[in-house]
């Protein structure tokens, strides 16, 4: 163990371009920042153990196996990577998709860079929430023929409001589903969906992450 006088890791250790970020809170442990697109940008720092990754996280397949291992009801993973930063750290990367609560029928899409040492971490997330209205991504794309979607066998039906509302409360409350809509290569043509904003907002941390020389010369966490 490092003697207790040697330099020692803050949330400070980690640095990235926050521009046209505004802090809404801040500890030690802890810190959140809005965007003007109602985004939420979270960094969260602790000194102790890393938890939930499997000794050898950086092979994405034993990755994905671990986390997807006993899945969220509540969930659904787009992506799940492993990826090196600009300035060298290596860092498990997660994009993951759940209901937003009623009345809205929209998606909340959360993304994580997980950056795990041997006795301390840091976790980069962002959160974007889909409003208005709700599945243009997936409408224009299968309309276009880019992707596919499910066929219907003869018109829909004419359903009563207590139809449509059991409708309603039936998707909200369905495991969500990775669709072939949330593919990456389709963010350019949508950059404002919530799905493409968080993804842009972890590439400009994997672009413009800085770590300091305790950083540099920490022990990993893993093999």
């Amino acid at each position: 163990m490092a003697p207790s006088d040697s330099p020692q890791p803050t949330i400070d250790s980690f640095m990235w371009d926050r521009a046209n970020w505004t802090p809404a809170e801040s500890s030690d442990r802890q810190r959140i920042w809005r965007n003007d697109a109602g985004d939420l940008m979270v960094q969260q720092f602790g000194r102790e153990v890393p938890r939930g990754l499997p000794l050898d996280w950086r092979d994405a397949e034993a990755l994905r196996a671990c986390v997807t291992a006993n899945p969220s009801p509540k969930l659904a993973f787009v992506s799940i990577d492993v990826v090196t930063l600009a300035c060298g750290v290596v860092a498990a990367r997660y994009v993951h998709k759940e209901h937003m609560p009623p009345p809205s029928l929209g998606m909340q899409y959360v993304g994580m860079l997980a950056l795990p040492f041997e006795r301390f971490f840091t976790n980069v997330l962002f959160a974007g929430m889909e409003h208005g209205t709700t599945g243009t991504r997936e409408a224009v794309l299968a309309a276009t023929g880019k992707v596919r979607m499910q066929r219907s066998d003869g018109p829909p039906p004419v359903l009563t409001n207590e139809q449509v509302e059991r409708m309603y409360d039936e998707f909200r409350n369905a495991t969500p589903r990775r669709l072939a809509s949330d593919d990456e290569q389709w963010d350019d043509l949508f950059p404002q969906h919530p799905l493409s904003r968080v993804r842009g907002h972890l590439r400009g941390v994997q672009e413009t992450m800085t770590v300091d020389e305790v950083v540099r010369r920490a022990r990993p966490f893993g093999v």
